[in-house]
């Protein structure tokens, strides 16, 4: 079965309006409530139905926002790459315990003084925040070119 056919299928449907419901019928990344609301996948398994995830792996996003996850790889493996840099594997470790435990929707300043708390230097949080920063101008530029 295609993907776009498994959409249609009932139990995302029920799924889908579930998630709907909980994240209050609002993008939960810019909190618009006018546009096409996606429920968007944080990640995906090979081994899973659309529906078959769990709750916490969902999440209300408009257009705008869910176009925007369209460019996560690279910023990932950038973030990768300047962790992997800057810090030592116990500190990695920290750092994704410690970002795991956040809730789910900040404003920009609070993530960034977060990612600043675990740069060990001047230049650690200079990345770390400029990284974070780089993906909101993304988001905030998809968003104005629609």
């Amino acid at each position: 079965m295609a993907y776009s056919d498994k959409l249609k299928d009932p139990r995302w449907q029920k799924k889908r309006l579930e998630i709907l419901e909980r994240d209050g019928w609002a993008c939960q990344q810019c909190g618009d409530t006018d546009s096409t609301l996606h429920v968007h996948h944080r990640w995906y398994q090979s081994n899973l139905e659309p529906w078959g995830y769990p709750d916490q792996a969902l999440v209300t996003l408009c257009e705008t926002c869910h176009e925007g996850e369209a460019g996560i790889k690279d910023a990932l493996e950038e973030l990768s790459l300047a962790i992997r840099e800057k810090f030592l594997t116990p500190q990695i470790e920290e750092l994704a315990s410690a970002i795991s435990m956040m809730p789910m929707v900040h404003t920009p300043e609070v993530v960034a003084s977060a990612l600043s708390v675990f740069a060990v230097d001047k230049e650690s949080q200079e990345i770390l925040v400029g990284l974070y920063l780089y993906r909101l101008n993304v988001i905030s530029r998809a968003r104005a070119n629609q």
